[in-house]
């Protein structure tokens, strides 16, 4: 007997195989239903993350959905900027009656200095434009302004109604002392 082996040991050497067991000759038969049978589908390969399918897509999605958030941000600052610039709110008597302007369908991103340029002309008071915002704080496609005399309102109602600023188009509406629609300005 060899040294350091215990008595009856085997000596050490290849561990035995596992026993495997056949495949079975039919495959089983699965009962969904009273009296149907179906046969097992062979499993599914696995659906892989899109992020590892396609880096690159995933990668130009956040830089798009980042490059919209800094667009929006940019759109809000050149807004507020514009406001602060052109004066908002300063220079108009709150007590004045002057006659006001409701503007419905503008760009949620326009400033003063757009509005400002759409009434070129008209005899807008400058630090009048004010513009309207939802729940969220968000531009909500409104403003208003004020006009110097009652016929450069009329006339701006009558002559700007349904034009266009950017690619969508503005709608007029005069507004009387209570800030109720006093006309669409067709026959004013």
């Amino acid at each position: 007997p060899q040294a350091g082996m215990q008595q009856g040991a085997k000596p050490p050497g290849p561990a035995p195989a596992p026993q495997q067991q056949p495949p079975p000759q039919h495959p089983a038969k699965f009962s969904s239903v009273v009296g149907g049978t179906a046969v097992p589908r062979p499993a599914a390969p696995p659906v892989a993350a899109a992020s590892a399918a396609d880096p690159k897509r995933t990668a130009a999605t956040t830089a798009m959905e980042a490059q919209r958030r800094e667009e929006a941000k940019l759109a809000e600052a050149r807004r507020i900027e514009a406001n602060r610039t052109t004066g908002v709110g300063k220079g108009v008597d709150p007590k004045a009656n002057h006659p006001k302007v409701k503007l419905r369908g503008l760009p949620y991103g326009s400033t003063v200095a757009d509005v400002l340029n759409f009434f070129r002309g008209f005899g807008v008071i400058e630090g009048s434009v004010t513009f309207g915002v939802n729940s969220e704080g968000r531009p909500s496609g409104e403003a208003w302004v004020s006009f110097t005399r009652l016929e450069d309102a009329r006339r701006a109602v009558r002559e700007k109604d349904r034009h266009h600023m950017g690619d969508r188009y503005v709608e007029l509406f005069l507004l009387n002392e209570g800030g109720g629609v006093a006309s669409r300005g067709f026959n004013t």
